[in-house]
């Protein structure tokens, strides 16, 4: 097994560390030596698909499930120690799937949540108003959650998970059933914790939002580190091919087969009247030699430009066995 990547960041202060966690159920090991950070004001993506140990990862951290082996800790104390309960009130949750009352009211719920977090009484009151204006419920605080559609659930389940204002923010699946607005939302609330100095870990499978909002990633595949650092060095040094955009004055269709003809073309693709799409493989940029050899034939180039790499792309290239040196 190679070993994965962890790409050296700048030193900040750390409020947590995950560090060689390994977890089995019965015959099942569900981790293999997980181990990431995350600074205050950074927002990291833990990423994979069904199974690679992102929910038992984050369960541990919350310590509902106790590892076979690793330590986490938070702001340098180790979570498992006595007095670990503690350290869970500066940590936010927010799960994929609400857990809330039906009949319970709105804010009801916050002012109980409230309470378990540790706020003082006489905070609790404005605490509740200020996070419901920020999550758009202020005018539902009177409704039971029976009332609430599925959006409007979801944002009162994060905002149970900042009222406190919490060192570490842990969202699992966000902006799952969202629609566009509570999308919109979700981002910005999350930019605002970010920006106040909360530390983020966002557990989700939606690369795009991930590549959107996120600052690092931590990729987990079959319980192990496959990649641990920014989106953008992972898509820079990951080798995957290049693809560029080619809009051509004359016959398409004879510029595709003329390109299809170099070394370092392995696919062309007619994508529009007189637009190409040009897979490269990976490694220097072949776009002056792509041109050249254009204008050459007596083709005119309108346009011609480069797709950056998708954060998709790179997941698929490790987990399928691509190349992943960052030398």
């Amino acid at each position: 097994m190679e070993t994965p990547i962890v790409v050296v960041r700048e030193p900040g202060v750390t409020i947590l560390e995950v560090e060689d966690l390994w977890k089995r159920y019965g015959a099942i090991q569900a981790l293999r030596g997980v181990s990431f950070s995350l600074d205050e004001g950074e927002v990291r993506a833990l990423l994979g698909p069904n199974g690679a140990g992102k929910s038992t990862t984050v369960k541990i951290i919350m310590g509902l499930v106790k590892p076979s082996r690793g330590s986490v800790r938070v702001l340098g104390v180790e979570a498992t120690e006595p007095g670990g309960h503690v350290l869970r009130r500066r940590i936010g949750y927010m799960p994929e799937t609400p857990q809330l009352p039906k009949w319970a009211r709105v804010g009801e719920i916050l002012e109980k949540y409230a309470a378990l977090y540790g706020l003082p009484k006489n905070e609790i009151s404005g605490a509740v108003r200020r996070t419901l204006d920020l999550v758009g419920l202020s005018d539902l605080r009177g409704r039971s959650v029976a009332e609430l559609s599925k959006g409007q659930v979801q944002r009162l389940t994060l905002a149970q998970a900042v009222m406190h204002e919490p060192e570490i923010l842990i969202l699992d699946e966000p902006l799952l059933g969202l629609d566009p607005e509570g999308m919109e939302l979700v981002r910005s609330i999350i930019r605002r914790e970010a920006a106040r100095g909360s530390a983020i870990l966002m557990n989700t499978h939606l690369l795009k939002e991930a590549e959107d909002v996120c600052d690092n990633v931590t990729l987990l595949y079959a319980g192990r580190v496959m990649y641990s650092g920014s989106v953008e060095e992972l898509k820079r040094h990951v080798s995957i091919a290049a693809i560029l955009i080619v809009d051509v004055e004359g016959d398409p269709a004879r510029a595709a087969d003329l390109l299809r003809t170099l070394p370092y073309v392995e696919g062309v693709e007619i994508v529009g009247r007189r637009r190409l799409r040009v897979r490269l493989t990976a490694g220097e940029d072949r776009s002056s030699e792509i041109s050249k050899t254009l204008v050459a034939a007596g083709f005119g180039i309108r346009e011609l430009r480069h797709l950056e790499p998708s954060l998709e792309e790179a997941f698929l290239k490790l987990v399928r066995g691509g190349a992943y040196d960052l030398a």
